[in-house]
This record gives structure tokens, sequence and C-alpha cells, in this order.
């Protein structure tokens, strides 16, 4: 899982890159970008399977992200804040 989803991060990575100078004029993702990143996907790495997500562990999150990142550091960003929310939500809360 953790290499497939990589490889798909790195086929995002020349659109990230010729995006990231707009991305970072704006101070936000294009919409190429983010529209690219949703589509494969990647903002659901951390959502389980069970309900669509791709349930990755957190070294698979950092490897997509990292790779994400040899592209355009906001998409990097935006994806590690995006799909790392469903994190918090599959460990059982401290009682």
């Amino acid at each position: 899982m953790t290499d497939s989803l990589v490889s798909t991060a790195r086929t995002l990575v020349p659109l990230l890159r010729e995006e990231a100078p707009q991305a970072d004029a704006d101070r936000r993702l294009t919409s190429r970008s983010a529209t690219a990143l949703r589509e494969a996907g990647l903002f659901r790495l951390a959502v389980p399977r069970s309900v669509g997500g791709h349930g990755s562990t957190m070294r698979s999150y950092l490897s997509v992200t990292t790779e994400l990142g040899k592209g355009c550091a906001a998409a990097a960003w935006v994806t590690t804040i995006l799909a790392g929310g469903a994190f918090g939500r599959r460990v059982s809360p401290m009682r």
C-alpha cells in the first residue's frame, strides 16, 4: 500500500512543481494542484478503509507527504493537515 501511495504522489510532483510559484504568490494552492491531490485520493490517507479511505500508517502518511514536498511544500503541508485529521479519529480517547 505504501509503495502505491508514494508512487501516486510521485506522479503529481511535476504538476506540483509547475504550480508551486503560483501557489507561493497566491499564498494558497492552485485549483489544479488541489484538484489533482483530491482526485488522487491523497486527502484520504488516514481515513479508515471501511469508510473509503486508505487507512494508511503514519510511516506511509509521512512517505507520501515527503514525496509531495519534492514538488511543492505548500501541497505537502495542505495534504498533511487535511489528511492528518483522521488520525485522531482512529485512536480511542483516554479515560
